[in-house]
């Protein structure tokens, strides 16, 4: 038992003992980061393609509107290269983009027949349509402060960094 006195001048001073604790990131939800999160590795960690469509190098749309299809990559595939020439890839949405391409153009600004991509729009209104390595957040970059309340869209930030424990203020108690 504590003297009243001393009880009374800890509560009037505001200032309450601080427990911090490491839990599991699905037990986590509605507590208090204690911890700067920093991510362990590039967001996305290579040229991800945001649609389906065909990989290119944007060079090849001065020589040529139509491209040979050497194959399929989808998300998961290995990372694969693109020759020189007026050949592209079809490739589908969180594909690794090839090493040498710069471009997917959708399906939806292509003609496709035997073998062969044609592009059938203006090439000056072409986005490149691929998330950059490193773009959303680097490796080493602060990514939640401490003092965050950690909510469905904290966790996801959380696991996509590798964190599967992290530090959070215990609550405070006012009786044992």
């Amino acid at each position: 038992m504590i003297d009243s006195n001393f009880a009374q001048a800890t509560v009037l001073s505001g200032r309450l003992p601080i427990r911090i604790k490491t839990v599991c990131l699905e037990d986590s939800l509605g507590l208090t980061l204690a911890e700067d999160v920093h991510s362990d590795l590039d967001q996305p960690p290579f040229n991800r393609v945001s649609m389906d469509g065909i990989a290119l190098k944007r060079e090849t749309l001065l020589d040529s509107k139509k491209f040979q299809i050497l194959g399929t990559i989808s998300a998961g595939c290995e990372i694969q290269t693109l020759p020189s020439g007026n050949v592209c890839f079809e490739i589908m949405t969180g594909a690794v983009l090839p090493t040498n391409a710069n471009l997917v153009i959708r399906y939806e600004d292509l003609k496709i027949n035997q073998g062969e991509a044609e592009l059938i729009c203006d090439p000056a209104e072409l986005n490149d349509n691929f998330h950059p390595q490193g773009s959303d957040y680097q490796r080493g970059d602060k990514v939640l402060s401490i003092g965050t309340i950690i909510k469905s869209t904290t966790t996801a930030i959380l696991a996509s960094v590798g964190k599967t424990h992290v530090k959070v203020f215990e609550k405070p108690r006012v009786a044992n």
